[in-house]
């Protein structure tokens, strides 16, 4: 089945906000390796991804190499978080892994406030075959009250678009703090000023609330084949590997 998605051009690519080192960590660490491996995407796009200061925890370490994927991290929001019963300086970034070699990366800060700064936008380009894909990677300030933010975030990675893409083909995902009928989700799809279509992945990504605000963007030089709703812990005895769904897109390249 693999051997035939490669010759039909096919590309999967997860997005999973990873809820840094809460609950169980260790259980659901091992439940994000159990339900990513039954899927084998080509990209995975984290959020909120904790790693320690003293180097004890890594879950973009960990995931990439008990899954055997290239991968960039990037910090973010540092502040003592606990643990297993301790309080660990640590950051609570993103981070792109990925099946294909990582050719460039790199991130960029977007707009914030003094109530909840450094957030980015994280960016690889990817040797896939003949092409070079570029993936982005984002989390958006989650202050309900601060939609204003969130635009001049949405604004600014519209802009570095722009710059970046050269007509590669082009995903962009994350947390995007936003629900379907908010004006930034309609913006970054808005095809009359932006080259980004959304997938249809209309149910909710979060555990606990109704409420779908991870989404994939791609542009014109990919056909969606279909975008579902995953890593629910129904293949790992029911173990939840997150506060969220991951979001799974399968695409096809267009030549």
């Amino acid at each position: 089945i693999i051997n035939l998605y490669r010759l039909m051009n096919y590309f999967t690519v997860l997005s999973l906000n990873t809820w840094k080192c809460e609950g169980d960590y260790p259980a659901r660490l091992d439940s994000m390796v159990t339900e990513i491996t039954l899927i084998e995407p080509d990209v995975i796009l984290l959020q909120e991804v904790f790693a320690s200061c003293n180097g004890e925890w890594d879950t973009a370490a960990y995931l990439a190499g008990r899954l055997s994927l290239n991968y960039i991290f990037h910090p973010a929001r540092r502040k003592k978080r606990f643990v297993l019963g301790k309080h660990l300086e640590s950051e609570s970034g993103l981070a792109i892994l990925a099946k294909r070699e990582i050719i460039e990366h790199g991130a960029i800060e977007l707009p914030t406030t003094l109530k909840d700064p450094s957030r980015w936008l994280q960016f690889a380009k990817l040797g896939f075959e003949s092409k070079n894909i570029v993936i982005m990677n984002t989390h958006l300030t989650h202050l309900n009250d601060d939609k204003r933010t969130r635009f001049k975030q949405s604004l600014k990675i519209l802009e570095v678009i722009e710059a970046v893409s050269a007509g590669s083909p082009l995903i962009l995902g994350g947390d995007f703090n936003a629900d379907l009928d908010d004006p930034i989700i309609r913006l970054l799809a808005d095809k009359k000023k932006t080259p980004l279509s959304r997938l249809a992945m209309n149910r909710s990504t979060l555990r606990d609330h109704d409420r779908c605000i991870d989404h994939i963007f791609i542009t014109d030089l990919f056909q969606p084949i279909s975008s579902n709703r995953v890593l629910d812990g129904s293949q790992s005895s029911g173990f939840a590997p997150s506060d969220h769904y991951g979001v799974l897109a399968k695409l096809k390249f267009l030549k």
